[in-house]
């Protein structure tokens, strides 16, 4: 039994998918009481606070589309809602998917009374972790800390209590002698739970070896290079990719979704870096005829730049594990290991998949346009 603290940092880098992939993986274990999760008002409302932009910009994107489209050919559009009642719908829509995944879970909250306010100014008045010279006004992590160590004094919570996140100076505010144990992502956490349930160990070890082999690399390098690619550049319309080339496999993660039968079904999470060569359309040197209100010409702009991509791809697999099962040998050999990694059957689920290419995937070590 395992009692869990997930960072927010954590469940966004995941984009807070909760109803699929590696958090639908672990609500599983929460259900089946191998983990306990804990959580606080101040992870929720980072969460929600995290969520309300996004949904606010697409939403007035939507408003004036549609005013737009009224205006162009008015025309008037009946609508049942207001904006304001359009945006709280939406939003309630929004934050109940981040309620229903704690509730899911059976997740534990640590309540926000017990809080000791006297230690987080004495932590803040004394810079102490996590706050620093630099960050000074982690209020909101170090409330979290506070109750965490609040929970992990409780006579009744003896599991072994991990934390999950990526935030150094949160992670340093616990001294690991006191029983904490640290994990930078979800997925080297997930993989040790796994390793406690007999229904996986005969699945996971020979699936890690396939997806670590040269034959999955090869595999998946054609599956990244046939995708459709569009490069966003800020002030331009969408650039057109030429070419795709010199993909190089960074890291590989996955998540296991269903395993009722084979074929198994998961979620394979890649981090790759590709050269993209795109071209665009730049107005701001092309000459033009304020007079017809038309450009002269287009000045066709090139660039080559090494971009760096996270991508989610849904996956099955299957293997012959039946004559091993009917020979009765032991399933932590060596060449039985092999045999089964040797036998997978694997199909990564690409069809329609669009890859977005914007400036914050540039890998700036990797610069170079010409």
């Amino acid at each position: 039994m395992y009692t869990v603290f997930i960072d927010t940092n954590i469940f966004i880098k995941l984009g807070m998918k909760f109803t699929s992939g590696i958090l639908l993986e672990l609500e599983r274990y929460c259900e089946q009481g191998l983990i306990t999760l804990v959580f606080t008002d101040v992870v929720v409302a980072e969460l929600k606070k995290h969520k309300r932009k996004p949904t606010i910009d697409a939403i007035e994107r939507y408003i004036a589309a549609k005013e737009n489209l009224c205006s162009k050919y008015d025309a008037k559009l009946v609508d049942n809602y207001s904006n304001e009642q359009l945006q709280k719908q939406i939003l309630n829509g929004e934050y109940s998917k981040i309620d229903q995944f704690f509730k899911l879970c059976s997740a534990k909250k640590i309540p926000l009374d017990k809080l000791q306010l006297e230690q987080i100014l004495d932590d803040y008045i004394n810079t102490v972790s996590p706050f620093t010279n630099k960050k000074q006004y982690e209020f909101k992590d170090a409330m979290n800390i506070n109750l965490i160590k609040y929970q992990k004094g409780q006579k009744d919570d003896d599991n072994n209590f991990i934390i999950i996140s990526e935030d150094k100076g949160f992670i340093e505010s616990f001294d690991l002698d006191d029983g904490y144990t640290i994990y930078n992502n979800l997925f080297e956490f997930i993989s040790l739970v796994r390793a406690d349930t007999d229904y996986f160990a005969h699945s996971i070890s020979p699936l890690q070896s396939y997806l670590n082999g040269e034959k999955f690399n090869n595999y998946i390098i054609d599956v990244l290079q046939s995708l459709e690619y569009t490069v966003f550049l800020d002030g331009y319309d969408d650039s057109d990719v030429i070419d795709v080339s010199n993909i190089d496999i960074k890291d590989i993660d996955f998540s296991i979704n269903s395993m009722n039968g084979m074929p198994y079904l998961g979620e394979l999470y890649l981090t790759y870096s590709l050269d993209a060569e795109y071209e665009f359309f730049d107005p701001y040197t092309s000459p033009y005829d304020s007079e017809d209100k038309v450009f002269v010409y287009e000045n066709i702009v090139r660039g080559k730049n090494t971009f760096l991509v996270r991508i989610e791809l849904p996956f099955s697999f299957s293997f012959d594990n039946q004559n091993i099962i009917d020979r009765n040998i032991d399933i932590d050999d060596y060449k039985v290991q092999k045999e089964l990694t040797d036998s997978i059957e694997l199909e990564v689920q690409y069809d329609d998949v669009q890859v977005e290419l914007t400036e914050h995937d540039i890998d700036f070590d990797n610069y170079f346009v010409s």
